[in-house]
């Protein structure tokens, strides 16, 4: 691996002579004669590949700032008008890295076919890594698409301002590049242990599952809009025709080696080496996962793989609750509860004596030193030994009343947080009081999954579902897609004891396929902290904007949402979009929230309240304007947010 990254990050510095300026108009122009016939096709395929992967704007700004945000992976720090990741300065620099990326794929594709179609300085490699550049360049323009709308993706790139195409246009085109590219793959031209080809090095058959799987990813876009998403979609599995054509297996994940390596001057390291920022957990993922598949705690506790490994007795016997009977410790004066579910206002000041055992694997619980998950540890244990605890915190702040964060699992979500901004502040002080991303994340000995197999599943679950022709039933594909999803965080043991639960998570869903009797209210008790008394009271389950919680497609995208953390965080979004699964809670409303005018009612779903597109850079309008004016016309709405792409749920 560290043999890779090496090369990869020498690689880089082949294609900065084609990078003297990020803007898109000055990128997209012809290069001398010269630097064609110099340039290595590989090079300019594997730098579009590294720049993306590894620049520590992008790791920062658009991965962790944008899409975990986003997608509620982890919690953001940032309230106020910023509560929907919208800056102008972070999207314009995204707009041109995008465009380099995207420009760098393409000179590999034109000047790899040129040299093919003149027989100089070609080979069979060279076909296999223009190929490889079709398939990358075809995600970046999903991703594009997805980000913004309408984008000049069909004749972009080829010397002169190109004009801009509409969503469905760049979709179409993204399935006839997919395909072309798995058409002429050569599987007799593999290089092993190829290291300018940072995802597969070299191996072309699996170049060619992750070009179908993006095709069915791709198809699945359009599920409503007409039989576009249908036709295309069945059009995919017959041309394929057996699932092993897919990526199926986790050994065939769409992947990038990572280093450990963090730091500006060296930035190949992991997409979640930046420290300073928490990664802690979200309540719109403990709300998913509090109670979800009914594995024990105390069994997680036995078997390492997750935070719960090596939990002590007094752990066991003191500090775990199910949250299928207590709902937390109730602070509503202090913490904010303007938002449409019954959870808010609460700490969890136990751990979840039953949990989705894939969330203990990604996210540490406070104050426990399981030796995997645990980033904030050796801190931890050093703290101890001067005497200190990062685990305490006073509530409210200058009260003197002071409460332990170890062995708990409180979270929170996005928001205004006017006039009960201090507890959540004070949890953030030290980092580490909140359940945080696993350290295994952190460092560099994982790769960062680009198309996980268990996507592949839950695609065609979804699709079996609506009853689209993909060989088997919704419930098979969809159990594939949970053992899938387990056996890749090596936590294979629980997953069918968890397939037949038919516990409720909170936001009323639970994990066994053919249980779908929905729940609209259940008794849990709370421990009042003004008081200190313990209550029982009626917890009504929330109301998304899909309008059930424990159907099949519910079930379905809440088990995709939880597979895809936390390397598909804009994936997830999409589906978001897409369907309103699974639910996720509006962002706090105790104020006001200038940057979402149309957001005044806290208690009523809306796909717009929590996830939307992005404008287009304000210097767009400038330099191109005849392209803006396009591209508006092409969207179909002005330049917000809340414009809807033609995909979306309405």
């Amino acid at each position: 691996m560290k043999k890779i990254i090496s090369k990869i990050t020498i690689i880089v510095s082949i294609a900065l002579f084609w990078q003297s300026c990020s803007d898109f108009e000055d990128i997209n122009k012809d290069h001398n004669a010269a630097d064609r016939n110099s340039v290595l096709v590989e090079g300019l395929f594997n730098a579009s590949v590294a720049d993306a992967q590894l620049s520590w704007w992008n790791r920062d700004i658009l991965f962790h700032r944008t899409w975990l945000w986003g997608a509620r992976y982890t919690y953001r720090p940032i309230h106020g008008p910023q509560v929907l990741q919208d800056q102008n300065n972070y999207m314009t620099d995204y707009w041109g890295s995008l465009a380099q990326w995207i420009y760098n794929a393409s000179q590999a594709i034109e000047i790899g076919e040129e040299r093919i179609a003149s027989g100089v300085n070609a080979s069979a490699a060279t076909n296999n890594y223009v190929q490889m550049a079709r398939v990358y360049r075809a995600y970046l323009f999903s991703e594009a698409a997805d980000m913004f709308g309408p984008y000049p993706a069909k004749k972009g790139f080829k010397g002169k301002v190109a004009e801009y195409n509409s969503v469905e246009e760049i979709y179409s085109y993204i399935e006839d590049e997919l395909k072309l590219a798995v058409s002429k793959f050569d599987e007799n031209a593999t290089i092993k242990n190829d290291a300018f080809d940072a995802f597969y090095a070299g191996d072309i058959k699996a170049w060619k599952k992750y070009a179908n799987s993006l095709r069915l990813r791709c198809a699945m876009r359009f599920s409503n809009v007409g039989d576009v998403g249908k036709t295309r979609f069945e059009n995919i599995i017959r041309e394929v025709g057996d699932v092993s054509g897919f990526i199926s297996e986790n050994i065939d994940n769409a992947s990038v080696a990572q280093s450990d390596i963090a730091d500006l001057e060296n930035p190949a390291g992991s997409i979640f080496a930046l420290s300073y920022i928490g990664m802690e957990i979200t309540s719109t993922l403990t709300n998913i996962g509090f109670g979800l598949g009914g594995i024990s705690v105390r069994e997680m506790a036995k078997h390492p793989g997750t935070s719960a490994y090596g939990l002590p007795d007094e752990a066991l016997n003191n500090h775990l609750r199910s949250p299928n009977e207590y709902l937390g410790l109730y602070m509503p004066e202090v913490l904010p509860t303007k938002t449409n579910i019954e959870s808010a206002g609460y700490l969890y000041d136990y751990i979840p004596s039953e949990i989705d055992p894939r969330i203990l694997v990604n996210y540490h619980i406070p104050g426990h030193h399981d030796g995997l998950v645990n980033f904030y540890e050796k801190r931890d244990k050093d703290a101890e030994r001067e005497g200190k605890n990062y685990q305490e915190i006073e509530v409210p702040s200058g009260s003197g009343n002071k409460i332990s964060t170890k062995y708990t699992f409180s979270s929170f979500t996005c928001g205004d947080l006017t006039g009960k901004g201090d507890v959540i502040r004070s949890f953030r002080i030290a980092l580490g009081r909140l359940p945080a991303i696993s350290k295994q994340y952190r460092g560099g000995n994982l790769r960062r999954v680009y198309f996980g197999a268990w996507e592949t599943y839950f695609l065609l679950a979804e699709a079996a579902h609506y009853g689209w022709q993909t060989g088997r039933t919704a419930k098979e594909w969809y159990e594939l897609g949970v053992k899938t999803s387990f056996e890749y965080h090596k936590i294979g043991l629980y997953a069918d004891e968890y397939l037949q639960s038919e516990s409720y998570n909170r936001i009323g869903t639970s994990a066994k396929f053919d249980h779908t009797t929905e729940i609209s209210s259940t008794q849990l008790k709370r421990k009042v902290h003004s008081s200190k008394a313990e209550e029982t009271i009626t917890y009504n389950y929330p109301k998304g904007v899909h309008p059930t919680n424990n159907d099949v497609l519910s079930k379905i995208m809440t088990q995709k949402y939880i597979a895809q953390n936390p390397w598909q965080p804009f994936e997830v979004t999409n589906d978001y979009r897409r369907t309103g699964l699974p639910f996720f809670e509006n962002p706090f409303l105790e104020g006001l929230l200038p940057f979402m005018p149309f957001y005044t009612d806290a208690t009523k779903a809306d796909i717009k309240n929590v996830y939307r597109r992005v404008r287009y850079p304000i210097n767009l309008k400038t330099k191109n304007p005849a392209g803006y004016k396009q591209a508006l016309q092409l969207l179909g709405g002005e330049d917000k947010p809340e414009t809807p792409l033609i995909w979306q749920k309405k």
